[in-house]
This record gives C-alpha cells, structure tokens and sequence, in this order.
C-alpha cells in the first residue's frame, strides 16, 4: 500500500540509502524551506535536489525570497 516518509533535510542521506537498499523509489518528495537546499549543489541540504535521490518528481516550498544575479 501507500506510504509516507517524514524526514527532515538533515535525514535525506539516510532516507536515500534506506530507500536503494529497498529498491524503492518515491512517487513524490514534497521538500519545505527550499531556500535552503538552493544554490551550490556541494550545500549541506542539497541532497533533495540532485538526481540521484531516489524521487521521481519533487515540489519544492518557500515563503523566503532568493534572488539570484546573473
């Protein structure tokens, strides 16, 4: 059946590794404070974003503006 995974940025390397061991991959990651994983893809929090996390689509959520210049 369906399920839920909770867990915060600071877990997603955990919750990756459970899921590849699994061999399970999310319908949806639903990730709030985008700001934080946002920019540099080496960041702390970044994980969510790169393609290797095991999500096959994902919905970021802020209420903080970035603004980035070019």
């Amino acid at each position: 059946g369906a399920a839920a995974v909770i867990a915060t940025y600071a877990s997603a390397p955990a919750v990756a590794q459970a899921a590849a061991a699994a061999s399970t991959m999310f319908d949806l990651s639903i990730a709030d404070e985008a700001h934080r994983p946002a920019g540099a893809p080496d960041k702390a929090w970044s994980l969510p974003v790169h393609p290797d996390f095991p999500a096959r689509r994902r919905l970021f959520m802020t209420a903080t503006a970035r603004t980035i210049t070019v």
